[in-house]
């Protein structure tokens, strides 16, 4: 079991930071938290009005990649914020973005911790108060708003997105024989499997052999599915180039587990032999684009996908 070094938390005060990665920083002060001496730290989301704690490195350390050390330090900052922050202990995840979709805009290394929206609403209301450059909000209450309003047209957005999937896959255009050829099998590891998920285009990630293994990390599983991509990326593109610079979010589920780094388990339906859903335990899972999801599904797994996907409110919210 991991046990953080004494002293570094041991206060009452907290700093967590307003920003806009823009903009200039503004510095808040919430009335829960703790004094952080983490080479990363948490900021609210700002310039994409959503519930998202965006990891960033310290000021001074601000660069395009995080170090090993920074990497750790994120599931530690993660892991000590959820036991002092019970309200957003709840089903929260944490989301590394990768290839086309990661640095958009913000070319700076950081990560998304994806909690409830009430409580990171509540406490946004109260600590936001200044108007931003963007002009979109100009305290906590419009900033609520535009988060409201962000979602909506989110989800509009995704069901264009579905809808375009579902009518590619019933006109076989998104069919690649190739592509689906390629297993899922062969990108496990002796401690995760892979496991083609449904109704969501995501590949749930579980753990083999004994799931109550203390031994197993969320280091671990973040440098598992770090090398998935990368050699998902390697394989696919080599077959079909739009699979060049993959566009995913590595996605890993956290909680507030006592001074540990041990993984969380949550329950999804899956696909199994001959296209049977079951719900299985996972521990995280990639998010992919629904038309690359679909077109590197198993043949015989596509119709039973696209039939629940298609009757499915599809967003991504990571």
């Amino acid at each position: 079991m991991y046990t953080y070094p004494r002293g570094l938390f041991d206060y009452d005060t907290s700093t967590i930071t307003l920003c806009s990665f823009r903009y200039k920083n503004t510095m808040i002060v919430p009335k829960h938290g703790f004094l952080n001496f983490l080479p990363v730290k948490l900021v609210f989301d700002v310039n994409t009005p959503r519930p998202h704690f965006i990891i960033v490195q310290q000021d001074k350390r601000r660069a395009r990649h995080a170090t090993s050390e920074e990497i750790d330090a994120t599931f530690e900052l993660v892991t000590y914020f959820l036991i002092k922050n019970h309200a957003y202990d709840r089903q929260s995840i944490l989301s590394f973005h990768r290839g086309k979709w990661y640095q958009q805009s913000n070319k700076k290394w950081h990560a998304h911790l994806c909690v409830p929206f009430q409580p990171y609403a509540d406490e946004a209301s109260l600590k936001i108060t200044k108007k931003r450059s963007n002009n979109e909000w100009c305290n906590g209450t419009t900033y609520v708003m535009a988060m409201l309003n962000r979602h909506l047209k989110q989800q509009h957005l995704y069901a264009l997105y579905k809808n375009k999937c579902v009518e590619y896959g019933k006109q076989g255009i998104l069919s690649d024989d190739s592509v689906s050829d390629v297993q899922l099998q062969l990108f496990e590891s002796d401690d995760f499997g892979l496991v083609w998920m449904c109704p969501e285009p995501r590949i749930g990630v579980f753990v083999k052999q004994n799931p109550n293994n203390p031994s197993l990390t969320l280091r671990m599983l973040y440098n598992f599915l770090s090398k998935t991509v990368e050699q998902v990326e390697q394989r696919l593109s080599a077959i079909n180039k739009q699979y060049q610079n993959f566009g995913s979010h590595l996605c890993l589920f956290v909680n507030g587990q006592e001074y540990t780094w041990n993984l969380t388990y949550q329950i999804y339906h899956c696909l199994t032999e001959m296209g049977h859903l079951s719900p299985i335990s996972i521990v995280g899972y990639i998010q992919m684009d629904e038309q690359q999801y679909f077109r590197w599904l198993p043949y015989e797994f596509k119709p039973v996908w696209l039939t629940h996907f298609e009757h499915f409110e599809h967003i991504v919210l990571t």
